[in-house]
């Protein structure tokens, strides 16, 4: 899931579609409880959301809806915005909030109270920096622009929370070699602010931050690599981040445990992220069946090198990946001259081919949750079961501690929203409900609650380019 290195052969692209069967729009219909799909942008540029680590829609306890996003539409990334105060029924146009010459992108939102928080990052100095704007009305008007990174400590990818007047900022920033997690804290609403505060430990790289508070308990979850694999880890701060509780692991599977997204309520702590212990492979079994290939054709392929906390292990094995394609592709043409079996050479590349795939698209959502503010935890609770991947699920939790999850998968061909919440604070879960119901892939939900509204935000391909769709549930 981190930077992609591009495979060669050909017969690898359907690596980038999801595994399933196709269905027809008009095989289904929009679930009842739910409005129709509603489109807020539609002018140049194409939009643009954060990942499920930050939120791009929030909802206040007027009524009011809330969501940012990025798009070029003017040539150039900024920063946008554009509020419902009805609940999702009419929406304001947009507002521009970025003034970057180069760009911002994957904005992040907020809300507590009258009081909004837009975070991005933004390119303007030549490298990755987070900013943030604050309005005190609602979204009427707002301040200046201030960044919150530091000319030592640079960042990208930012998650907001906002509560009791606390504001909290937690970032990815990359400092003497090694990317770790990043906070800034403010207790008067913005005004004056904590110096950056590291969370996670090197010189092991950690990613994909989040945050939720509530009062002046702060929970930070994001993925670290101190394990010589993909762990999900946490720190609390009861003290609206002035000090922190050691780190937490809360995740010990052998296979990638991926982006968190966190809800609190009282002191239960809830997350759920995507995994990929169900896909009953490993990059060493998928590498095992290439070097098979080899192997046919009378060369010793080596394996790969033990895992080691201190290099990240995707980037090489993708390079290693593509070596031996195209190692296969320049012997091929003499072996089958030579009198190769080309049907068992066939088979080896499909087997090959085809465990790619299973790797690749074999990540479920699982969620688990703490009684104790973090301390100690529950067991890990699978919540997908759906061919092809399922991932980026994004948390929210209401009034009434029904929680309530979003995410995109591939089960009918094509990338879907879905849905599913619990109604007793996670010991069981209502079956999914799929969201997005038109031709082109579905992606990148967020949701949020106020009252008895549910709101999902998504990228949506239907007209072919990428637009910001929205729709409610009324509980």
């Amino acid at each position: 899931m981190a930077r992609p290195i591009l495979l060669s052969w050909t017969i690898l692209m359907i690596l980038a579609r999801p595994l399933g069967l196709s269905a027809s729009a008009g095989g289904f219909q929009s679930p009842p409880e739910w409005t129709p799909d509603l489109r807020l942008t539609g002018g140049p540029g194409e939009p643009g959301l954060s990942f499920n680590f930050a939120r791009t829609i929030a909802a206040d306890q007027g009524g009011a809806v809330h969501v940012v996003w990025f798009d070029s539409r003017n040539g150039v990334a900024q920063i946008h915005y554009k509020q419902s105060m009805d609940g999702g029924r009419i929406w304001s146009p947009d507002i521009p909030l970025s003034q970057s010459p180069i760009g911002a992108v994957h904005p992040t939102i907020a809300v507590d109270g009258p009081d909004l928080y837009v975070a991005w990052h933004d390119f303007r100095l030549g490298r990755p920096d987070i900013f943030l704007r604050h309005s005190r009305n609602r979204g009427m008007s707002w301040q200046a622009e201030r960044r919150l990174t530091t000319d030592l400590v640079p960042g990208a990818h930012p998650s907001i929370a906002a509560s009791a007047d606390g504001v909290y900022v937690v970032w990815g920033g990359g400092t003497e070699g090694s990317a770790e997690v990043y906070i800034r804290s403010s207790m008067d609403r913005g005004e004056r602010w904590s110096p950056p505060t590291q969370l996670s430990e090197r010189p092991s790289a950690s990613w994909v931050g989040t945050v939720a508070a509530t009062g002046r308990d702060v929970y930070v979850a994001w993925v670290d690599y101190k394990d010589a694999n993909e762990e999900e880890y946490l720190r609390h701060s009861s003290d609206g981040g002035a000090t922190w509780g050691a780190p937490v692991r809360l995740t010990y599977d052998a296979a990638d445990s991926w982006a968190p997204s966190l809800a609190v309520s009282g002191n239960t702590v809830h997350i759920v992220w995507f995994d990929r212990r169900d896909a009953g492979l490993t990059d060493v079994d998928v590498e095992a069946r290439l070097n098979r290939v080899l192997s046919l054709f009378g060369y010793d392929a080596e394996p790969p090198p033990p895992r080691d906390p201190h290099v990240y292990y995707l980037y090489p094995f993708l390079l290693r990946v593509q070596y031996k394609i195209e190692r296969i592709q320049s012997i091929l043409p003499q072996w089958v001259q030579m009198g190769g079996d080309v049907r068992q050479f066939e088979g080896l590349i499909r087997d090959f081919q085809q465990a790619m795939l299973e790797w690749t698209t074999g990540w479920e959502v699982y969620y688990k949750r703490s009684t104790d503010g973090g301390a100690t935890w529950g067991k890990d609770t699978r919540l997908t079961r759906a061919a092809g991947v399922s991932a980026r699920p994004s948390l929210a939790i209401g009034d009434d501690r029904t929680l309530h999850v979003v995410w995109f998968d591939g089960r009918d061909g094509e990338l879907e929203v879905y849905y599913k919440e619990s109604r007793d604070e996670g010991d069981s879960w209502d079956p999914d409900v799929r969201l997005t119901m038109a031709h082109g892939d579905s992606e990148l939900p967020s949701v949020a609650v106020s009252g008895h509204a549910v709101h999902v935000a998504w990228i949506d391909r239907r007209s072919g380019d990428p637009e910001l769709y929205y729709k409610r549930k009324e509980r």
